[in-house]
């Protein structure tokens, strides 16, 4: 099912792919722990090889921090990070709408 996980899979349930890009995925998962939804971005290793993988590594740890940095209601809360031999996946909050998604639905509503 979500094999990805490693052994941290028992930890959730009903995890369905949200969206993907060139180097992460994003999964809606329901964590059994918090008992609540939670977004899990989930970055290949192997796939950061294929770019600027220094850069990249670099990237990643900045985002780390600077979700550890910024805690208001307005922004996604980083629960945890954490590593499996083939992944790196951190857990954020979830935000039943995300800005990104409320600005690209405004520009094709306003658009026409």
């Amino acid at each position: 099912m979500s094999e990805f996980l490693g052994r941290y899979e028992n930890n959730y349930i009903r995890v369905f792919l949200e969206e993907e890009s060139n180097y992460s995925k994003k999964y809606i998962a329901f964590n059994k722990y918090l008992n609540q939804n939670v977004i899990l971005k989930v970055i290949n290793k192997e796939r950061l090889k294929l770019g600027e993988y220094n850069f990249l590594l670099e990237q990643i740890k900045r985002e780390e921090n600077i979700a550890k940095l910024c805690q208001s209601e307005h922004i996604q809360r980083l629960y945890q990070k954490f590593e499996t031999p083939e992944n790196i996946i951190f857990e954020y909050e979830f935000f039943e709408n995300n800005l990104y998604k409320y600005v690209t639905q405004l520009v094709l509503i306003y658009s026409f």
